[in-house]
């Protein structure tokens, strides 16, 4: 039996001390925060001696099945706190069954230190209360912690350091990722116009005029997970650029991060899946009479790098760049061999953009 899966994502932003980004239209799925994490005081940005950076201080208690769950948890809430959220529902379904519901709440920080004050049994396991501070994880110099003595380690820091910093960086892939199991299905907006049967060399030829262009809400949720999880340092490794166009003001520009792996993601899926359109002709009895896909190097990229100018994604290898240009339109005809067999019964002709493992005979 062939699978079909279906995937639904939603962004939802959640307000903290420090969130700004805009909620996309969509799909808002209300999650309320855990209860085993609370805050104790509200928290605050404060210049530290330590670190020479404005850092957040915030007590908070974290319950727990065991002392690191505790742990974990109050250092989320921290994270929130200080930063804010923004949070994915994404849920797959297969052959009419939900088979994946996952949430995904990221926060764009990571724990500096801590002090624990105090830890004691309770109904769930433990309970942990602790003074954390926290950071933003703008990491221009990549330099998470240097030691205030020759020859000494603070291994206790520098672990919690380096293991919320990759908690981030992987919920942040996990995000962009939701957005792009969309891609070709809800990316784009196809319009079809009139058909026209014309004949030439004896053979009769049903022309298909369409017209595709980018759909907004898309754009605008990848720009959100895209903007979110943007690094913003001094010497980007990779960037990857929303240019809105006319009609879509009110978000896009730059992002940039430390690594390329934002950039392999959205290369490897708006390139990679070399997108088609798929045309099906059906009778008036709902029956498939044509499936095809159409290929244009406009969507695919089947010249490789020499990118030729008007995309819907350019890529600059060399620039560890790609552009996914907003505001670009492929006006475009494809042409279908017609009999009259199939003419008899064609009733209608439907079009949809499709990863290029998807076309017949793929």
């Amino acid at each position: 039996m062939r699978r079909i899966a279906v995937t639904f994502a939603a962004l939802v932003i959640l307000a903290g001390t420090a969130a700004h980004a805009q909620v996309p239209v969509g799909v808002a799925t209300a999650v309320m925060p855990s209860p085993l994490g609370i805050a104790l005081i509200m928290g605050k940005w404060i210049y530290d001696a330590v670190t020479k950076e404005e850092v957040y201080y915030i007590e908070v208690a974290g319950e727990g099945r065991t002392a690191e769950e505790a742990r974990n948890i109050a250092f989320r809430v921290a994270i929130e706190q200080a930063i804010g959220s923004i949070m994915s529902s994404e849920t797959e379904v297969q052959n009419g069954r939900i088979v994946r519901d996952e949430i995904i709440n990221y926060a764009s920080g990571y724990v500096d230190r801590y002090e624990i004050t105090n830890q004691t049994s309770s109904s769930v396991g433990v309970r942990i209360t602790m003074r954390v501070w926290v950071r933003r994880s703008v990491l221009s110099n990549r330099l998470l912690n240097r030691s205030e003595k020759i020859g000494q380690v603070d291994g206790s820091r520098a672990s919690v350091q380096l293991a919320t910093l990759g908690q981030e960086r992987a919920t942040g892939d996990r995000l962009v990722q939701t957005v792009l199991n969309d891609f070709p299905r809800r990316a784009f907006d196809i319009e079809l116009k009139n058909t026209e049967l014309k004949y030439g060399n004896r053979q009769g030829i049903l022309e298909v005029p369409f017209t595709v262009t980018w759909n907004r809400d898309y754009l605008k949720s990848l720009w959100t997970a895209l903007s979110t999880t943007s690094q913003r340092g001094s010497n980007p490794q990779g960037t990857v650029v929303i240019t809105p166009g006319a009609w879509f003001a009110g978000f896009g520009g730059t992002a940039t991060y430390d690594d390329v792996g934002k950039l392999q993601q959205v290369v490897g899926t708006m390139v990679g899946s070399r997108p088609a359109v798929l045309l099906t002709v059906k009778s008036t009895s709902n029956t498939v009479l044509f499936r095809q896909c159409f290929r244009w190097p406009e969507l695919d990229h089947i010249d490789g790098y020499h990118v030729r100018p008007g995309r819907f994604v350019t890529v600059k290898p060399y620039g560890n760049t790609a552009i996914i240009n907003g505001g670009f339109k492929l006006d475009a005809v494809a042409q279908i061999s017609a009999n009259p067999g199939l003419l008899a019964t064609a009733s209608q002709i439907n079009a949809d953009i499709v990863a290029g493992a998807n076309c017949p005979n793929q």
